[in-house]
């Protein structure tokens, strides 16, 4: 049995996983479905293609496979259960944002809203000018406001002078799109 490993629960004392990001089988099947007694071993993670590089492993319960995230297998083990409120709340990447990375330093339960200035922070963002369509940079956004509040420019003006529709301007400067909270200047 591996040093700094915790128990996951829900599992029959099947498995284990360890602060550095990998699952303990503790029981090893022989070929007729029985669990003999023999030591167990490190599982092989897989890269789940479907869910942006986290790895998965199947674990078996009552004879029945679950495929889960090694990360959350790692949170539920050492820090508990996901917690429950009003938000909800999934793992959480910090401060390294590679979803290869398991280990218990770099996971924590958190909400969507902190996961996501999480993705600002980072860069990996696609609102505002990370979006393929964004006809407008934070340097722009940033240049129309300040226009706007001198008193001299319209929202038809501003409209013309960057090349986008005047009701675009108005939403820009009422933060209904490009949200101040998502600016990076302001972020970091």
């Amino acid at each position: 049995m591996p040093l700094n490993s915790k128990e996951i629960p829900g599992y029959n004392e099947c498995y284990r996983a360890d602060i550095d990001g990998q699952i303990w089988s503790c029981r090893v099947r022989g070929g007729d479905g029985s669990i003999p007694n023999r030591r167990g071993k490190w599982m092989r993670l897989k890269m789940y293609e479907g869910e942006y590089g986290y790895f998965v492993v199947g674990l078996i319960r009552d004879r029945k496979l679950f495929i889960r995230s090694v990360h959350q297998l790692v949170l539920e083990a050492f820090v508990g259960p996901r917690p429950k409120g009003r938000e909800r709340y999934e793992a959480r990447h910090f401060p390294d944002r590679d979803p290869a990375n398991n280990k218990l330093s770099n996971l924590g339960w958190s909400t969507q809203s902190v996961n996501q200035r999480d993705r600002v922070f980072h860069g990996t963002d696609t609102r505002g000018e990370g979006c393929g369509m964004a006809k407008l940079a934070w340097k722009k956004v940033r240049e129309i406001r300040r226009l706007y509040l001198t008193g001299k420019y319209t929202h038809k003006k501003l409209g013309k002078l960057f090349c986008v529709n005047e009701s675009t301007v108005g939403d820009i400067i009422r933060g209904r799109t490009w949200k101040p909270e998502w600016d990076p200047e302001r972020i970091r």
